[in-house]
């Protein structure tokens, strides 16, 4: 059972999905900044875990103003062990429309991997 399966049925379960979403967000953003740092920096990270949406902002080197990526839609997919993020490609939006093509046409191509220590808090509390 999900996290926001449980908040559901509590009178105050959309404060602390929010706040759930929050925590989860700030996590991302450290991560992405860890493996992003080489193009930029990670400003903001904006999860919605009910909807299944992201919305992140981006200070990308050589832009004089943020980034802005709107993920419309993602899909947690469980194999075997593997626990897998896929992107509806269609649903991206960037602030570029350059960027937008290039992240709709790599979304299309790949799923990318949740590393097995987060594995399980991703499918408890996504």
């Amino acid at each position: 059972m999900r996290l926001n399966s449980i908040f559901d049925f509590l009178p105050a379960g959309g404060s602390l999905a929010d706040s759930k979403d929050r925590l989860i967000s700030e996590r991302i953003k450290q991560e992405l900044n860890t493996h992003l740092a080489r193009y930029g920096e990670v400003l903001d990270v904006k999860l919605n875990t009910r909807e299944r949406g992201v919305q992140l902002s981006l200070k990308l080197k050589g832009e004089p103003d943020p980034t802005t990526i709107n993920i419309g839609k993602y899909e947690l997919i469980k194999e075997e062990s593997q626990l897998w993020l896929a992107v509806d490609s269609q649903s991206i939006e960037a602030s570029r429309e350059w960027l937008t093509l290039v992240l709709q046409d790599q979304a299309r191509r790949q799923r990318l991997p949740i590393p097995q220590k987060y594995a399980w808090a991703v499918e408890f509390l996504g």
